[in-house]
Parts: structure tokens; C-alpha cells; sequence
């Protein structure tokens, strides 16, 4: 029986005959079911009886829950005992705090109840980080809001005063991560609804995210930046010596290896081995909770033996993040106090933030780890290869980052960036230089021109690099094959176009 009934007896008039009736019930069509009773005498001994079943099936289920369960019961009740509860005081406050939708759960309560339930889970720090600040704005503006009262008109204005000046791929994520948000709410029953029915962050307009190709540096800029940093460190030395080339290592993981600055800020010396030319990526930083070991490029072992030959201090996470920053804007600022244009690596533009300021955000958002896979990915030719030392999806960076470097040359001089001193060691080799050597000399030595009269490392990698391209036998075919960034033209050693593209190696 679906429900309890009164079994109260009721008259009807049946083609002008008066008879009597007791619903009993449902029929599986839905419409009600009755016992016909022939007068109200009849109806009412029938109504006894129905209703003495009624109560003694009560009884048994009773009966049969005391028996299931009558271990568990008793040990309940001696522990309640103890201090002074009953079952039935246990029973409330379970149900008032295991699922609060019962009661008057605010905006606060639950995100308080999402972020401990969070924190039980395995998930990588900048993940809970991430969760943390998207729930604490949602506290902060709904705060003893009851979650059964916000609506979805509630959560659009919500979104159109935080994010009056995000883009749509800011936007996106923050309304994706409220559906998932409320949709825990529901399933853990913070939110009553019936089952199936949407909430109200299932209901928002979500817009769609702006595909664009993402923002690479060229590897100009990135060995200037480099190198003005080794100016930089030489020139104030003592103990700021060693924090500025810190600062080093923590780009040279950003742009040679592709960790993310947040997992670059957690690696300390002990991460690093020498031997096995290996760095190994903790649990504790990896955005993706796993632990990786990226093996380094040459590239890479040549600068970390450099800085760290020259004392580079890796130091905790927030004075690591800290210097950067500060590191990152003196470089900025070295280009507008002589009214240069600053480059793309290091540009910022201003942005309203959620409490309506304006301050300066990066341009270009995450551009060093976007040029390592750009570049990566077009020397190895390989989105597997590039997904694997990234942390990222093999899809993922196949959609995002096939031919944003157009020139295998540009790839090639990106990971042929190489510390001062690993130039100045060539300078006994006795080798027959090819063309591609001498271009790539030829390419630093442009760089390097500029500072060579305030940079004594500096001066004598020019002088190295210099010489280099002087014992080819032709000058203007390497001007000419050095060209090929502009002209997209090789040359060989007479001078005469070869191909579209050249080895540099």
C-alpha cells in the first residue's frame, strides 16, 4: 500500500441508489481503488478492520527494524548516554548539519562544506588554491544568503559585478566551476530539488571561449631578457647576486623545459640532478597533482651549471615569486625610461580587477611556457614528445600550438641559447665550422654587440662567437643565410639560394 489511509467510509450515489465505499488504495492506471460496502453499517466494521491491519503491520515493520538493528541501537544509545543525549537528540543534529537543505543552509555554510570536502580530496596545490579564491568571492558576495533562495537571475547579476571587465575566457571557467559548484550542492543535498530538475547555475548563459593562437616570444627576446638578467646579477653582487640568478632558474624551467611558474617556484637544487641531467616536478606544486621528471636540454644543463657555479639561490615559494616579479618589472621599466617598446615576454596592460581597480596584469598571459611548447613541438615534431615534458594533453597541444612557429630555424635558436661561459669554452676547438654554425654565430653576435662595452663576460662570449664566424671561408654567404628570418631564403658557401629552409646544426 502506497500510503496510509484514514479508511474513512464515504456515500455515493449510484444511479439514484445510495451506496457506500472505502478508498483502499491506488490502481496502477493512477485512479483510486475502493472496497464497496453494501450500507454505512457495513462500511464502518469494514473501516475497523482495515484500520486494526494497518496498525498491526506497523508494528511488525517496527519489530522487524529492532531486530535488524538492535546491536547498533543499543550501542548508540549507551554512547548518547554518556552525555546526556537521546537518539532523538542525535537524530536533529545530524540532520541538521549532514544536510543543511533541510534547514537554513546559507552561501557561506556551503562553500565552507565544498572547500573541506576538497581538501580530503587528492588534488594539486594550485588546483584547491584555485578553488579556494573562486568560492571565497562567492561567499563574500552571497554570504548568509540561504543556497535554496539564490535563483539564476542572482547568479547573472553576481557574475556581471565581479566580472564587468573579464573577458569571455575569463568568464567561462569562473560560471563553469559554479555549475560544478552547485551541482555538488544538489547531489549532496545542500540544495533541494527534485531529482533531474536543474539549478540555478545550470540555467546561466555560459559564453563560449575566444579561440585564439597563443602569444610565443621570439628567441630574440628571450636572449636578451636572459642576458640582461646576467648583466643585472654581475652588477649589484653580494647576496643580490645570488637571488638574481634564482631569478634565472626559474625562467630557464619556464622557457626550456615548459614547467609552469607555480611548479618552477617549488624546485630546489635537490631537485635537480646533475648526473642524470633530470628535474623532478613534486606532487606538491604540480598543477596536475602528478609527479613528473623532465629530462634537460642541453641548454638547460649548460645554464644551471652557470648559475649555479655562480651561487643562484632557489629559496622558498613566496620569496621565489616575490623577486620575479620585482626582477621582471626593473626589466620592463629598463625599456620605457628610454622610451623603447616593450617586448612581448615582459608586457603588461592595464585591467579592472573585481574590486574595480586598475592594475597592471600580464599581456600575455602564461607567453614563456607557450613559446616552449610553440618551439618544442616544431624542432621534435612530435605533440606526444611535447605533451609528455608539458604535463599537458597530446590533443591539447596539437590544436593549440601546431605551426605557431612557422621556421624550424626559429626552434633551433631558441634551444641554441646558451649562458655567456658556454660560449667562451669553444675558444680552443679546433673544427671546421659549417654555415649553420656560423650563422648561429653570426645571430648571436647581434645580440651580444650592444653590451659588449659594459659587459666583460659579454664582451669575451662576442669575441668567441665572433670568431667563429670569421673562420668560414665566406663572410657574405653567412650574412646572406642569416638573413633567412627575413627572407625565408637559404644560401650556400657560394652565395647561391638552396632551399626554403636551413640546417643549422
Amino acid at each position: 500500500m502506497p500510503t496510509k489511509y484514514g479508511y474513512e467510509s464515504k456515500k455515493w450515489n449510484d444511479r439514484g441508489k445510495e451506496r457506500w465505499r472505502i478508498r483502499v488504495g491506488t490502481k496502477s492506471n493512477g485512479t483510486a481503488e475502493y472496497l464497496p460496502c453494501k450500507d454505512e453499517a457495513h462500511a464502518k466494521r469494514e473501516q475497523k478492520k482495515l484500520l486494526a491491519k494497518q496498525a498491526g503491520d506497523d508494528v511488525l515493520g517496527l519489530e522487524a527494524i529492532k531486530t535488524a538493528n538492535q546491536h547498533g541501537i543499543a550501542a548508540c544509545v549507551g554512547k548518547l548516554a554518556v552525555v546526556g543525549a537521546t537518539i532523538e537528540d542525535a537524530t536533529e543534529w545530524f540532520l541538521r548539519t549532514r544536510f543543511p537543505a533541510k534547514g537554513n543552509c546559507t552561501a557561506t555554510e556551503a562553500g565552507n562544506a565544498y572547500l573541506a570536502a576538497k581538501a580530503r580530496a587528492n588534488l594539486g596545490q594550485v588546483t584547491r588554491e584555485s578553488y579556494a579564491e573562486k568560492i571565497g568571492v562567492f561567499m563574500n558576495y552571497f554570504g548568509d544568503t540561504p543556497v535554496n533562495e539564490i535563483k539564476t537571475e542572482h547568479l547573472e547579476k553576481y557574475f556581471g559585478e565581479i566580472g564587468k571587465a573579464w573577458s569571455n575566457n575569463t568568464m567561462n571557467p569562473w560560471k563553469r566551476f559554479t555549475v560544478t559548484f552547485f551541482n555538488w550542492l544538489q547531489d549532496n543535498e545542500y540544495i533541494a530539488l527534485p531529482h533531474g530538475a536543474k539549478n540555478a547555475a545550470e540555467k546561466m548563459t555560459i559564453p563560449k571561449r575566444d579561440l585564439h593562437t597563443p602569444k610565443i616570444a621570439s628567441w630574440e627576446e628571450v636572449h636578451d631578457m636572459l642576458y640582461w638578467y646576467d648583466r643585472k646579477a654581475n652588477s649589484v653582487g653580494g647576496y643580490k647576486k645570488g637571488n638574481v640568478f634564482g631569478c634565472m632558474v626559474y625562467l630557464v624551467f619556464c622557457l626550456f623545459v615548459g614547467i609552469r611558474k607555480s611548479e618552477a617556484f617549488q624546485i630546489t637544487w635537490d631537485d635537480i640532478d646533475f648526473e642524470a641531467r633530470t628535474v623532478s616536478i613534486l606532487v606538491e606544486g604540480a598543477k596536475t597533482n602528478r609527479r613528473r621528471v623532465n629530462d634537460l636540454p642541453d641548454n638547460v644543463w649548460e645554464w644551471l651549471a652557470y648559475l649555479k657555479q655562480n651561487g643562484a639561490k632557489l629559496n622558498s615559494a613566496g620569496d621565489a615569486q616575490r623577486r620575479l616579479i620585482y626582477r621582471q618589472r626593473d626589466y620592463r621599466e629598463s625599456f620605457t625610461k628610454r622610451n623603447a617598446s616593450v617586448p612581448d615576454i615582459v608586457g603588461v596592460e592595464l585591467k579592472l580587477t573585481r574590486s574595480g581597480k586598475t592594475e597592471p596584469k600580464e599581456k600575455y598571459h602564461n607567453i614563456m611556457r607557450h613559446s616552449f611548447c610553440g618551439y618544442h613541438l616544431k624542432l621534435h615534431e612530435s605533440a606526444g614528445k611535447t605533451a609528455l615534458v608539458m604535463g599537458n594533453s597530446e590533443k591539447k597541444v596539437r590544436s593549440d600550438y601546431h605551426e605557431v612557429v612557422k621556421h624550424r630555424q626559429d626552434a633551433e635558436m631558441y634551444f641554441n641559447i646558451l649562458p655567456p661561459e658556454t660560449i667562451a669554452r669553444d675558444e680552443n676547438e679546433d673544427e671546421v665550422v659549417t654555415l649553420g654554425e656560423a650563422v648561429k654565430a653570426k645571430l648571436l653576435c647581434d645580440r651580444l654587440q650592444p653590451h659588449i662595452h659594459t659587459n666583460e663576460t659579454h664582451c669575451k662570449a662576442f669575441q668567441i662567437a665572433w670568431a667563429k664566424v670569421q673562420e668560414f671561408p665566406d663572410y657574405d654567404a653567412v650574412c646572406k643565410a642569416s638573413e633567412w628570418r627575413e627572407l625565408n631564403v637559404v644560401y650556400d658557401a657560394d652565395g647561391d639560394p638552396v632551399a626554403n629552409e636551413v640546417d643549422l646544426n
